[in-house]
């Protein structure tokens, strides 16, 4: 047997568009992450072992920001594209492999067809990780699993396919 208590982080978030022509709309938005809620990641282990393992996060409060445009360039075709910023919500002395960033970006795009009551969308996002180093959290946590080391050239290909039918 085994339970554990995990307090997610609120998020707050505000956007705004801006509809220039009938066609097009630009967004730009902001979440605000309550990072500082997430402590630490405790595990109980029941019978036979009777022992909690602790993982103390102490994350920060965190930003992300982003910028997108849309466009109807047919009845049946949009066309969107966007940039995300993330800043971390870690520092070196807590740096763990559940998060392996300190701080993102992300660049997007998408497009998406409409048939009738169908709709199909599309989208890729292109996403750089920056760099983080272990060598303080693998000191100040010793019995963690966190080794000495860094993460770099971080990216990842993200792909999304959405089908749907309006009723």
């Amino acid at each position: 047997d085994l339970h554990g208590n995990l307090h997610l982080p609120d998020q707050f978030s505000a956007g705004v568009t801006w509809r220039p022509t009938e066609d097009l709309s630009f967004e730009a938005g902001a979440v605000y992450t309550v990072g500082s809620r997430y402590r630490s990641l405790n595990i109980h282990l029941e019978d036979p072992m009777n022992m909690t393992v602790a993982s103390q996060k102490n994350w920060h409060d965190t930003w992300a920001f982003n910028l997108s445009a849309e466009y109807q360039a047919l009845d049946w075709l949009t066309l969107r594209a966007g940039y995300i910023y993330e800043t971390s919500c870690m520092d070196d002395s807590t740096a763990d492999y559940m998060t392996p960033s300190n701080g993102r970006q992300r660049f997007t795009a998408g497009v998406g067809f409409q048939w009738d009551n169908w709709t199909l969308d599309l989208a890729y996002a292109y996403l750089i990780i920056k760099p983080l180093d272990y060598t303080q959290a693998a000191a100040s946590m010793p019995n963690s699993g966190v080794r000495p080391g860094r993460s770099h050239n971080g990216s990842s290909h993200l792909a999304a396919m959405s089908l749907g039918y309006k009723f």
